[in-house]
Formats: structure tokens, sequence, C-alpha cells
């Protein structure tokens, strides 16, 4: 879950939203849909080959060393991608909670970077505590958005949903698709992994599952309880919607 649960449900809503409108919450159910049959060949893969390299070590096996190193790379560059997004979010949140310029901001995002970089070098264990920690607060904030915003939740934006045309749902759901990238990286250290061959499969769907759950929900309560303009195009659209309704102390 710590590999999914960040920027896309804190960052992406603002950008994805102007193509599903209310409709996000079944752009991201789709998405999820969609992510399954890779979910569960990976469970194979990992289970077949418990080892450390992930998708690189089952292409490299299956098909060769020169289209290995092309699949790594390719992972390699989804991950400084990502990573990047996250971190224009990261900054895009501290600047809500500090004055501060772009930056200073610019350099607590990489500091932080670095120190995650550190963590996952040093091992599994000490990087799972810090994940765990990151991912409750994550849970926490997202928990206290959703029963706020509940009591604003208007049936009328709700209803709109069914006037937002299928193709731009699915040209939705293309973009949201990164959000689930997360789900197997777990197999790139299957190695670290306690009785991977029960252990991974479960950790995989489960958390699949329950990433897709949450998203649903919060882009659901999200775009039912403010209009879709408020947040549009905004690097913070749990904020900027909270704050819609809330005031200054969201």
């Amino acid at each position: 879950m710590g590999a999914m649960l960040g920027s896309g449900i804190f960052v992406l809503p603002g950008v994805a939203v102007g193509y599903s409108k209310e409709a996000l919450a079944l752009a991201y159910l789709i998405s999820g849909l969609i992510v399954l049959p890779a979910a569960l060949c990976k469970c194979e893969l990992a289970t077949a080959l418990p080892r450390s390299g992930g998708t690189y070590l089952y292409v490299d096996r299956s098909v060769g060393p020169l289209a290995g190193t092309v699949v790594g790379l390719g992972t390699w560059f989804s991950l400084v991608f990502k990573s990047a997004f996250a971190l224009v979010g990261l900054g895009a949140y501290c600047a809500l909670l500090f004055d501060l310029s772009a930056a200073a901001l610019t350099g607590i995002s990489l500091a932080i970077c670095a120190g995650l970089m550190v963590l996952n070098i040093v091992g599994v264990k000490k990087s799972t505590k810090v994940q765990t920690v990151v991912v409750a607060i994550a849970l926490l904030a997202l928990t206290i958005f959703v029963l706020a915003s509940a009591p604003e939740i208007s049936t009328e934006r709700l209803a709109r949903a069914k006037d937002v045309p299928f193709l731009s749902i699915l040209a939705c759901s293309g973009m949201v698709f990164v959000s689930f990238a997360g789900v197997t990286k777990v197999c790139s250290i299957a190695e670290e992994v306690v009785e991977p061959n029960k252990n991974l499969p479960r950790g995989i769907l489960a958390s699949l599952g329950l990433i897709c759950l949450i998203y649903v929900l919060v882009s659901l309560v999200l775009t039912s309880s403010v209009d879709v303009d408020v947040f549009k195009g905004s690097k913070t659209p749990i904020s900027t919607a909270a704050a819609s309704h809330l005031g200054s102390a969201a």
C-alpha cells in the first residue's frame, strides 16, 4: 500500500477531474480492474521465482538479458517520473503548512527523497517502519477528509456522473492508472519477504483491493461534496476541496 497511497490520490485528482468530472470514482474503479490481471500474473511469477529483481528478473529469465535490461531501464525511468510527480505534490502540500520560497520547498522535497533512498538501501525492515508511519498518517488524513466532507455530499452532483461521456472516463482511467503502479513493486524485493509463496500473493491482492476501495471512496466524496471546478487544476485537491466547506481549519 505504501507504494500507492500518495500522489495518486492527494495530487492526481486535480488533473484527472478535467477529463472525467463527477465520474472520477468510476475512472479509478476501471483502472483498478485493469490492473487486476497484471497483479495476478505477478503473483504467479513472484511465487515461481521468489528472488529480488521483479520485472527485470522475469523478462531476463524468459526472453534474455537484452530484453531484461530494456525492461529494467523502463521500470527505473517509470519510478523516476513517478517519484518526481510525488515530490511536486509533496512541495505543494508543504507550501500549505510553511511559508517558504520555491527554492526552499524544492530543497526539502529533495532532502526527503534522499532520506527515503538511504532507507531503502539500508534494508526492508527499517524502511517498512517508516513507511508504516507515513501510510498511517495518510490514511488518517483521508479518513478525516471523508468524515468531514460527508455532510456536504450532494445527490445532484452524484447524478451528474451519468452525463459524462464514457470515452472521457476511459481517458481518465488511463491517466489515473499510474496510481496503481506500485501494486507489484514488492516483487522486486521478494527475497526479503518471509514465506513469499504465501505472503506475496496475499499482500499484492489485499493491497490492490484496499487501495482501490480507498481511491473510489475518496474520489466519490471529493467530486460530490464540492463542485469539481473548485479543485480542478489544483496540486492539492484534497486540501482545496476541504477548505471550500471547512474553511481555514482544513
